[in-house]
């Protein structure tokens, strides 16, 4: 048995209740669920999700049914519960199992809408994996903790000869780029101090958003060859995404200054963001909008529009045909720890721009929203479109005025989605 043991459960009987509110229990389903979460693709835990969300909406509808595989399994549950029942079984304690950013921000997200609702998320894993046939899942544990070891010796070793090569490279520079133990890349601004009261201060008005500036100066997208922005010096390269992956690159001031003057462009610093797509598989709405070629140039049509407009990544190069695309770095990712007081003046203004360009990014959650300098970007244009589509992920006026927390308005419109997200997959099917 993998892992360490807990004490005895004391269970005298055995009911539905008891059962399932000991925090033993509760514990190790959850990490168990998060076994699950790293089995399968984010696609397909994106549409359990949505059928949890509608069986949470319409509770009277869902008629929960028991489904046994086989005699084997009844067997083995029967046993299991005369087991604990009697008392001569222990409940196994399960490692702690890590996620990627992605799955663990949409774990999060159930968790938080339907009032921590484990055991309903648990049985639709349980159904979909026992129609799929994937029942080995518990010793997947063993293979992910013998992944991650090597992922963290490999990541070490990276790092080390990252480190090496930026520290001959950066010799004459007098600004340092420090990457952080998640892989992720925080610049430090001079300025940060000094502006530091300013960004945190609580009397925003709701006229910022309307009297920001654009900073849209009616230059037109440049297309340039990446060569010349000399991407040799990886900062990072472990971001990888359902239908992409992503690398950064840390260019010279020269190189810098160079593209900024042919640009007519203004960079915040010396980081560069290289966007890989890719094809994912078995996915029947990604083909059916068009697959690798549909994502990117989506997202090249719409960040074209939003050239140089505030929050949104600013395209630097395009390569379609080698399903590649070079925009400016716009920070880390946003989290509860760092929303600014602000927020909901920035967010205006996104929503704001968007409808001045007549685009629907569509896939608005916390993953895909960036912050750096208190400024938040929102980026991942790849199901972007000119009207509501899928994933039918959008914030509008009306949202913001239902509530005055970020996380909740991100939950809002996410649970909204569902319904129509799984209108579309029935019609694919």
């Amino acid at each position: 048995m993998i892992g360490e043991f807990d004490e005895k459960l004391q269970l005298n009987t055995i009911t539905r209740e008891n059962l399932f509110s000991n925090e033993n229990i509760e514990n190790n389903v959850k990490n168990i669920i998060r076994i699950k979460f790293s089995i399968l693709p984010l696609h397909i835990l994106s549409n359990i999700i949505d059928n949890c969300i509608l069986i949470l909406q319409n509770k009277n509808a869902y008629k929960p049914k028991i489904i046994y595989p086989n005699k084997i399994i009844e067997i083995q549950t029967y046993f299991i519960r005369m087991c604990l029942k009697e008392n001569c079984m222990i409940i196994p304690k399960i490692y702690n199992i890590d996620l990627i950013p992605k799955k663990q921000n949409l774990l999060d997200l159930y968790y938080r809408i339907s009032d921590n609702n484990y055991l309903l998320l648990n049985s639709r894993l349980y159904s979909y994996m026992s129609k799929k046939n994937i029942n080995n899942y518990i010793g997947h544990v063993k293979y992910l903790h013998e992944t991650n070891e090597t992922n963290e010796t490999n990541e070490t070793n990276e790092t080390n000869e990252t480190n090496e090569t930026n520290e001959t490279n950066e010799t004459n520079e007098t600004n340092e780029t420090n990457v952080n133990s998640n892989n992720i890349i925080d610049i430090d601004d001079n300025n940060n101090s000094d502006n530091e009261s300013d960004n945190n201060s609580d009397n925003e008005s709701d006229n910022n958003s309307d009297n920001e500036s654009d900073n849209n100066s009616d230059n037109e997208y440049i297309e340039m060859d990446d060569n010349e922005l000399n991407l040799k010096t990886v900062i990072s390269n472990n971001n990888k995404g359902a239908t992409s992956s992503v690398k950064l690159y840390k260019i010279s001031k020269e190189t810098r200054e160079n593209f900024e003057r042919t640009k007519n462009i203004v960079l915040s610093d010396e980081i560069v963001v290289k966007k890989n797509y890719t094809f994912l598989p078995n996915h029947k709405l990604f083909e059916y909008f068009g697959g690798i070629k549909g994502q990117i140039e989506r997202e090249i049509n719409a960040l074209k529009k939003l050239y140089n407009y505030k929050h949104f990544p600013l395209l630097l190069s395009t390569n379609p045909e080698n399903n590649y695309i070079i925009m400016n770095y716009c920070g880390k990712s946003l989290n509860k720890d760092n929303i600014p007081n602000d927020w909901k003046c920035q967010i205006k203004q996104i929503v704001k721009t968007l409808k001045k360009c007549n685009i629907f990014n569509n896939d608005v959650w916390m993953p895909n929203l960036l912050i750096k300098d208190d400024i938040i970007h929102l980026i991942d244009f790849g199901w972007a479109s000119s009207k509501n589509d899928y994933l039918f992920r959008n914030i509008n006026d009306e949202d913001l005025n239902m509530t005055n927390n970020f996380i909740e308005l991100l939950d809002i419109v996410y649970q909204r989605g569902a319904k129509e997200r799984s209108k579309l997959l029935k019609k694919l099917k």
